[in-house]
C-alpha cells in the first residue's frame, strides 16, 4: 500500500502540479512522471511476489521478479537520495533554524520514496531467497560446503581484507 500510495500521489502531482518543495526540490532528478514509473513497477513487483509466495513458480520467474524488485526499489531510493539531507535540515530546524511548511512536505515526499524503495528491496530479497531455495531466516543454502567451518576462506576474501587495511592505512597517513 505504501508504494502504491507513493505512485498515486506522484501521478496526481504529475497531472495537477506538484506541491511547492523546499529548494532544491524533491530531487535533483526531473520531477513529474519520472518517480511514477519506478513506483508503479515496485508496486507491481510487490503484488506479484506476494501473490506467488505460496505458488510453485519456476526459479526463472522468481529471479525475474527479484531483479525487477531490486531495480525499482533502488530507483526509488536513488530518486529520494536527498532524504538524509532534508532530515538533517528538519532536525536543525528543531534547534533554532527557520523552518517552513515546504520543508516538511519535501521531507515527507523524499521519505516516502526512500521507505518505499527499502520495502521493495526487502521483499525482493525474500523472493531472491525463494528463487535459490535459501533459508528465509539467514539467507544461506543449508547443506552446501559454505556451511562447514573447516573449509578454507575463499581467496577473494583475503584480498578484499588486505585491500581494506591498505586503504585505511593510506587514508590515515594522508
Amino acid at each position: 500500500m505504501w508504494v502504491a500510495t507513493y505512485a498515486v500521489a506522484h501521478g496526481w502531482w504529475a497531472v495537477r502540479g506538484a506541491p511547492r518543495f523546499a529548494e532544491p526540490g524533491e530531487s535533483l532528478f526531473p520531477e513529474g512522471w519520472l518517480p511514477v514509473a519506478p513506483a508503479m513497477l515496485s508496486a507491481a513487483a510487490i503484488l506479484l511476489i506476494r501473490a506467488g509466495a505460496e505458488r510453485d513458480w519456476s526459479s526463472g520467474v522468481r529471479w525475474t521478479l527479484a531483479a525487477v524488485g531490486w531495480m525499482s526499489g533502488a530507483s526509488m531510493i536513488l530518486y529520494s537520495f536527498m532524504f538524509p539531507l532534508s532530515l538533517l535540515m528538519i532536525l536543525g530546524g528543531l534547534f533554532g533554524m527557520d523552518l517552513s511548511a515546504t520543508d516538511w512536505v519535501t521531507l515527507s515526499a523524499q521519505g516516502g520514496g526512500a521507505i518505499g524503495g527499502a520495502v521493495t528491496i526487502a521483499i525482493a530479497l525474500a523472493e531472491q531467497r525463494r528463487a535459490r531455495d535459501a533459508c528465509q531466516s539467514c539467507g544461506r543454502v543449508h547443506g552446501r560446503s559454505a556451511e562447514r567451518r573447516d573449509d578454507p576462506s575463499p581467496s577473494w576474501a583475503y584480498v578484499a581484507g588486505y585491500l581494506a587495511v591498505v586503504a585505511c592505512v593510506a587514508r590515515l597517513s594522508s
